[in-house]
């Protein structure tokens, strides 16, 4: 039994060029790749009206296809060399056994506030083409008309900076609260934001926990402040006063060592040296003791007695 074409309109697009023109060639600009019909049937892309752009500018501006997935990227022609709008990636994984899968189309650049979509039809096509990456231009893989659509310009998402990092962007139903001396109010269709002083808007101030004050300081040993709340410390020549933080500092610059360690390295040799020659003198003290006793001895020994002379001449 034959199989059923042109069932639906996707079904019908991959037997087509659509998104792209009737009359877009397809190939890469090396003559290396060609689009096949099947793999895009349908692609959608929001742009702002406020660009005043030209919507017959938009193309298919590059492909990559490998094993792990593929990746899209729409160009505008409008700019030399031509700006990319969106860019798309899909996984391989996502698409295996699948037919006719929507992927999100997100804005680039000044087109960062846009969402499209594209819908991938079959990937049998794409698998015949070489892998890697093809760039295009505008004649090869112009976008039909239909598949850009102008929009007024919108809030899509809100941002909120407190001075040192960026938090969002949020999206969907957003709440702003007034905090502490500040309103927030409905005027003439519009949101209006007023910084102001009191109105019952002050948090109160919890102070039950806090620490009471401590007895001020009015004299110092019974010298009370002068009359315009001063206090004088005076040094003299000795005695220095400094301010440290939240205070002051008294230092005695007379009892500081006068001496450094290049003197205290050269009294410490001398005293060394002085030890060393208390020692010899003592042993000299020990010899000179030792001679005296034998000389002593030696004269002692040597006495004459108390007899005298035999004979005289």
């Amino acid at each position: 039994m034959a199989d059923i074409l042109n069932q639906g309109w996707l079904a019908r697009n991959e037997l087509s060029t659509y998104p792209v023109a009737p009359w877009g060639t397809l190939g890469d600009t090396t003559s290396s790749f060609v689009l096949p019909n099947d793999f895009l049937v349908a692609l959608y892309l929001p742009v702002s009206a406020g660009l005043q752009l030209d919507p017959s500018q938009f193309f298919v501006s590059s492909i990559a296809s490998y094993p792990s997935g593929y990746s899209l990227e729409v160009g505008y022609n409008g700019t030399s060399p031509p700006t990319v709008a969106a860019s798309a990636s899909i996984a391989a994984a996502t698409l295996a056994g699948q037919e006719f899968v929507e992927v999100a189309l997100n804005g680039v650049g000044q087109f960062a506030d846009t969402v499209g979509r594209l819908i991938i039809g079959s990937t049998q096509g794409i698998l015949q083409q070489p892998p890697g990456l093809f760039t295009f231009d505008l004649a090869a893989t112009q976008l039909d008309l239909d598949c850009i659509q102008t929009q007024v310009r919108g809030v899509t998402s809100l941002s909120v900076n407190n001075g040192v990092e960026t938090l969002g962007p949020f999206y969907g139903d957003i709440t702003l609260s007034a905090g502490t001396n500040f309103e927030i109010s409905y005027v003439n269709g519009g949101v209006q934001l007023n910084a102001i002083s009191g109105a019952g808007l002050s948090a109160s101030c919890v102070c039950d926990d806090s620490p009471s004050p401590g007895t001020p300081i009015t004299s110092v040993n019974g010298i009370p402040a002068s009359a315009v709340n001063g206090f004088t410390l005076q040094g003299d020549d000795c005695i220095q006063v400094t301010h440290t933080a939240n205070g002051f500092s008294l230092a005695d610059l007379c009892s500081k060592p006068c001496c450094g360690p290049t003197e205290l390295e050269a009294i410490a040799a001398e005293l060394a040296q002085f030890a060393s020659e208390v020692a010899t003198l003592r042993q000299f003290i020990s010899s000179l003791q030792a001679v005296q006793a034998t000389t002593s001895q030696a004269v002692l020994g040597s006495k004459i007695g108390d007899q005298g002379c035999v004979s005289c001449s």
